[in-house]
């Protein structure tokens, strides 16, 4: 808990911190929490666990699994919920679901009766990107709270102690997305976030496939080309981190395609030809 930030260290749009702060004031059995990725759900749901409940959280996000052969959460993951819940004594404890939409078959059945039947000094506080995912059973029986995105300049705050140029391209690419541009600081240094390749993977991203044609016909060397590859495929990683199934699917087909790119081009492939493909097909 000591290592995790506290909610008022967070960057949070002001409105929403105000439903946060009346949530702390009489906590409601079952919170969802629903944003896009890169405000930080998860973070803003252990916080807000640590504040309910102390040192008694137990905090369940999706992981790997050879049964489904998918980052998920299945039924062997909250199997010991009913017997934490029932030996549950005069302490409050919190229980965070991270990411609840991610969740193999019998899932939400099973959770289903665990809010149906509130045990007092309980709190459930799930998270998710896509509400619509959600079954009807579980969304009638929650208190939801929209996380709502804070000004970009309130997120510049993170970039305290940054190089300034490196914090102008996280600025730029993280926006108004806290979690996003905290994972940008934390994950390399000035050689690994170079600015003009960044500069163009996000416009790469960003473009219909015309442009993208138009973009990489004004890379004329073997070196850009492997620059654009490498920029684009770290940007995704990031995003994957934050995304829900659908979105994984598509960045994960992207990485793969980014990936073949560039071993094609190391393999000394036409730089021509094999950009031209990564645009069309992106």
């Amino acid at each position: 808990m000591a290592n995790r930030p506290g909610l008022d260290e967070l960057v949070i749009a002001p409105a929403t911190r105000r439903q946060l702060e009346a949530y702390l004031s009489s906590p409601v059995h079952a919170l969802l929490l629903v944003g896009v990725a890169g405000l930080g759900l998860g973070t803003i749901a252990r916080a807000l666990a640590d504040r309910v409940a102390g040192n008694n959280v137990v905090y369940l996000m999706p992981t790997n699994h050879n049964k489904q052969k998918t980052t998920i959460i299945n039924v062997d993951d909250i199997a010991g919920l009913p017997t934490i819940l029932r030996d549950k004594r005069d302490h409050r404890l919190a229980v965070v679901i991270d990411d609840a939409d991610q969740t193999a078959p019998g899932v939400f059945e099973r959770m289903l009766k665990l809010i149906e039947e509130p045990v007092s000094g309980v709190y459930f506080i799930f998270t998710t990107h896509r509400i619509a995912a959600l079954p009807a059973t579980i969304l009638s029986r929650t208190g939801t709270i929209r996380v709502k995105a804070p000004a970009a300049e309130a997120c510049r705050s993170l970039l305290d102690g940054v190089d300034a140029q490196l914090a102008n391209q996280i600025s730029w690419l993280a926006g108004n997305r806290p979690a996003l541009a905290r994972r940008l600081v934390e994950s390399g240094d000035q050689s690994q976030l170079d600015i003009i390749s960044m500069t163009r993977a996000k416009q790469f991203m960003q473009a219909q496939r015309p442009h993208r044609i138009e973009q990489i016909d004004a890379i004329a060397d073997r070196e850009s080309g492997l620059a654009l590859c490498v920029a684009t495929a770290r940007i995704l990683t990031v995003m994957l981190a934050g995304g829900g199934p659908v979105e994984a699917a598509t960045i994960a087909r992207r990485l793969d395609l980014l990936s073949e790119t560039a071993d094609r081009l190391s393999a000394n492939g036409n730089v021509r030809l094999q950009l031209l493909n990564l645009a069309v097909n992106f």
